[in-house]
């Protein structure tokens, strides 16, 4: 009860001190491809806390997203917008009312709404250090198909975190899968300064976990069957040229556009959730 009371004591102190108009930026490393695993990546990653809910998504994205934005508003158009410079589509919302989180990614040219509905058992340890001037406490869970390590700071009463990862006694300020391929390091808390958008939900198709596995395999099997379809439905108006200027048939366009798709799917491989992207029996 005692325990009970110091935490909503801290989380009173937090809200007067730091408000409603914060962002929690992460430092986000990754492995992408297993093939290569001295290629890195990196993004930084923004989760915006509100009374409701939080919001998780790409500097990038929102960067690009608002760009497209303006040009989506002078051209009247209403079409799902894939941002090119970001290298992480996701963005998560977790709603603090109905407990719900949403995962929203795109998959050829779709948009998605996932609700994982796999709640993360995490054990708490007694080990701690020092991250980012708070004194942080380990807690381990199985997720995705990975084992995952993350460290919170109780300080920051605010059971959230990067990714679809919360549900701890404080702020998750830093979390890593075993192998390290996935990890997310707290690296600033800013001033809020933008605004996610509010039309995550529109366009988007609402599937489970078990039906969007289904059609990522799918996607891996005929990559390119909406390229194919438009090309063979352009009555000879799609046109494309190879690097030496020639004008290209639609066979070797469709050969091509095959070949940077399997590539691309061949390199891209480790995904933070295994269990979204695995491939079928």
């Amino acid at each position: 009860m005692v325990r009970k009371f110091i935490y909503l004591l801290c989380f009173i102190l937090f809200k007067i001190v730091c408000g409603q108009d914060k962002i929690f930026v992460y430092d986000y490393q990754y492995k992408i491809d297993s093939l290569n695993r001295n290629r890195i990546d990196q993004e930084t990653m923004f989760l915006d806390i509100s009374e409701t809910r939080s919001v998780y998504f790409s500097l990038q994205k929102y960067t690009d997203d608002s760009l497209n934005s303006d040009e989506l508003k002078k051209s009247n158009a209403k079409i799902p917008v894939i941002s090119m410079k970001s290298k992480i589509q996701d963005v998560i919302i977790k709603d603090y009312i109905t407990k719900n989180t949403e995962i929203y990614t795109t998959l050829n040219g779709d948009y998605y709404k996932i609700q994982p509905n796999r709640k993360i058992d995490w054990k708490i340890q007694s080990d701690t250090k020092n991250i980012f001037g708070y004194k942080s406490q380990k807690a381990t869970a199985n997720f995705g198909g990975r084992e995952w390590v993350a460290w919170f700071a109780s300080e920051i009463p605010i059971q959230d975190g990067p990714y679809v990862f919360s549900g701890l006694p404080g702020l998750i300020v830093e979390v890593a899968d075993s192998k390290n391929d996935h990890q997310l390091k707290l690296i600033s808390i800013r001033k809020r300064s933008i605004v996610p958008s509010n039309d995550f939900n529109e366009g988007s198709i609402n599937v489970t976990t078990e039906k969007f596995n289904q059609l990522w395999n799918k996607y891996k099997k005929d990559p390119i069957i909406k390229i194919r379809q438009v090309i063979l439905n352009s009555d000879g108006k799609f046109t494309m040229y190879n690097a030496q200027g020639e004008e290209m048939d639609r066979n070797e366009i469709l050969k091509f556009k095959e070949k940077v798709e399997l590539d691309k799917i061949k390199h891209n491989n480790n995904f933070i959730d295994l269990i979204l992207y695995k491939a079928s029996k």
